[in-house]
């Protein structure tokens, strides 16, 4: 019975391993063909999305 209850524990301990390592890779990014206005920003995380914004208003400023 300790065996079984010991075996149980490894590998619930694996799996939360697993998973945490899997959800600490996640990046979260902006789901494609998002526009904002005529800037395309589908696919890029919020920080390249607004460096992107950011260049696109100051080529339009000028």
């Amino acid at each position: 019975m300790k065996k079984f209850l010991f075996g149980v524990l490894i590998v619930l301990g694996a799996t939360g391993l697993g998973l945490t390592v899997t959800a600490s890779r996640f990046v979260p990014t902006i789901r494609p063909n998002t526009h904002i206005g005529i800037v395309g920003v589908g696919g890029l995380t919020k920080e390249d999305a607004a460096k992107k914004l950011r260049i696109w208003w100051e080529s339009e400023r000028v």
